[in-house]
């Protein structure tokens, strides 16, 4: 039962993650950066966004957009899924 509390909150914490980087993204077409709501995503997104950046500018130097934001959402993605494999894999 406690393993199965661990898994969710660590699910839990990886979709909020997500859900907050798409709303960063959406409003990053839309508002100011100095907006208070901008800032107080960009707080949580940019830390999972600046790591990737110079990976993605070192392989792609001549993109034109940034793609980091596809690829968190990837790693976000198989983060939960990986999860849930372990869950599976020390429960049963």
């Amino acid at each position: 039962m406690i393993l199965y509390q661990i898994y969710q909150g660590c699910y839990y914490f990886l979709e909020i993650l997500r859900y907050a980087l798409l709303i960063y993204c959406i409003l990053s077409w839309f508002v100011s950066p100095w907006n208070k709501v901008m800032q107080f995503f960009g707080k949580i997104a940019n830390p999972m966004l600046d790591w990737i950046r110079p990976l993605i500018r070192r392989i792609f130097p001549n993109l034109p957009i940034d793609l980091s934001a596809i690829v968190v959402f990837f790693l976000l993605n198989l983060a939960q899924r990986l999860l849930y494999r372990l869950y599976v894999l020390l429960a049963f």
